[in-house]
């Protein structure tokens, strides 16, 4: 059975509906976006399980996105397989509430009680985005393979926890290369 990531309002009883399903990253524009740009791939389906009722005048999804991902390392860009799990609880509102636009000088802010609000119109609900924007936020922005990782070498770009490369090891900050030329009387 195709499961369809959108939802029927008029269908949602009283005591709630229970989701449960799986999808390829290529079912979602951002993620596939994320895998052909090299950020990341995904090793398994993204799952998704939640649970979705009437709350008020908004509806109410509670649930965990979860799937496996491999991203480079930050130091050494190795592949770094890591489990991502994400729990959400979201509202989906036909009337999104209406913000005052800030004084010039002060600084723009969301209000707490817009965070995980998404606007919907007509009967039906998208999961889509949601559901991309649980996992873009679940995936680690700084992975790295190992606490102990050297990286690559700034001079030749060898892996360092391969061996070393033989490149002059000593390092200046450039912002003080100008300190060393500095000669003082004594």
């Amino acid at each position: 059975m195709e499961v369809v990531l959108k939802i029927s309002v008029e269908k949602i009883p009283v005591q709630g509906l229970f989701l449960e399903f799986g999808k390829a990253a290529e079912e979602f524009p951002v993620l596939w976006e994320m895998e052909k740009g090299g950020e990341c791939r995904f090793l398994s389906p993204i799952m998704v399980q939640m649970k979705v009722g009437w709350v008020r005048d908004m509806v109410e999804a509670i649930g965990f996105v979860e799937t496996q991902v491999s991203i480079p390392c930050r130091r050494c860009i190795e592949p770094v397989e890591l489990p991502l799990k994400r729990d959400f609880s979201i509202y989906f509102t036909r009337n999104m509430p209406e913000l005052d636009a800030p004084a010039a000088d002060e600084g723009t802010e969301m209000a707490t009680e817009l965070v995980g609000l998404f606007p919907f119109a007509g009967t039906e609900i998208d999961l889509t985005e949601m559901i991309q924007e649980q996992v873009v936020i679940g995936v680690p922005a700084w992975p790295e393979c190992d606490e102990s990782c050297k990286g690559l070498c700034p001079g030749c770009g060898k892996d360092l926890n391969r061996g070393s490369c033989g490149c002059e090891t000593e390092t200046v900050d450039p912002r003080f290369a100008v300190l060393k030329k500095l000669k003082l009387d004594k």
